[in-house]
């Protein structure tokens, strides 16, 4: 057990050993519970939504993306935001925006001046009409986290939709342009959910996804080292990424470049 000072919220860790199962536990805030909510109903809402976090999530920790530490990489929670996300953004959509739950709500309820009002009978929900598959939808995470503008655009599961970082500062949010990956907290929507990530960290989480593709698609030679099991069992390694430093716009152009090139 240990206490997470760099948190935004008074956070304690609990892991048991022989499960390997991490919780988080705040006792500062009684959003967390309402952040739990939100994840469990878009995770019910389709059959592929929690297999695909589980499977990001696991690659993104073989390939030591993420740490039980807290420092400059990506969290799992992040992870999860990116991926509904992606799912709003897919055509057709597979999940509505937290807006949307919000407007559907029986009744409204606020917490901490924040509004908690989910819809609770989840079967007025449509189902969506995009049959792709799990690996399709795989495949096209990997293949969004390198085409979307990360440097343009704030992501906003609230409105299920991309922010431009400049008009951000309309809806409170004047720190959006200051970081490379800006993640909007869908409860809370003046935080922005990923401070912590550096120009550095989103550079490798994109050059991993490149990769990725590659072994879903074709692999390396020989052939038996390809496909889905290959992204749990091996880890790129890019000896030309450039050491973590301070976020800046012509740092995130010149990664930039060496991840599209």
């Amino acid at each position: 057990m240990r206490q997470l000072r760099n948190s935004q919220k008074h956070l304690v860790r609990f892991k048991h050993q022989g499960a390997d199962i991490g919780c988080d536990l705040s006792t500062s805030t009684v959003l967390g519970y309402y952040m739990s909510e939100l994840m469990w109903i878009l995770g019910e809402l389709d059959s592929r939504v929690q297999p695909l976090c589980f499977t990001v999530r696991h690659w993104a920790r073989c390939q030591q993306l993420t740490s039980d530490q807290p420092g400059d990489w990506i969290t799992n929670f992040q992870l999860t935001l990116l991926v509904i996300f992606y799912l709003q953004q897919a055509k057709p959509s597979i999940l509505p925006s937290t807006k949307k739950l919000q407007e559907l709500a029986e009744r409204r309820h606020t917490a901490e001046s924040t509004d908690c009002s989910f819809i609770s009978n989840l079967s007025q929900i449509p189902k969506s009409s995009n049959s792709s598959s799990l690996e399709d939808l795989l495949r096209g995470f990997f293949q969004f986290l390198l085409e979307f503008d990360f440097q343009k655009n704030m992501i906003s599961v609230f409105e299920g939709e991309p922010i431009e970082k400049t008009a951000a500062v309309n809806r409170n949010i004047a720190s959006a342009t200051a970081f490379p990956l800006a993640l909007q907290n869908p409860l809370e929507k003046q935080l922005i959910a990923s401070k912590n990530i550096t120009a550095s960290e989103l550079t490798r989480l994109q050059l991993l996804a490149k990769s990725s593709i590659k072994w879903l698609t074709h692999g390396p030679s020989p052939p038996s080292s390809w496909g889905l099991e290959h992204l749990f069992t091996s880890r790129a390694h890019f000896t030309h990424l450039p050491p973590p430093k301070p976020y800046s716009s012509a740092n995130a152009k010149q990664e930039e470049k060496s991840v599209l090139v």
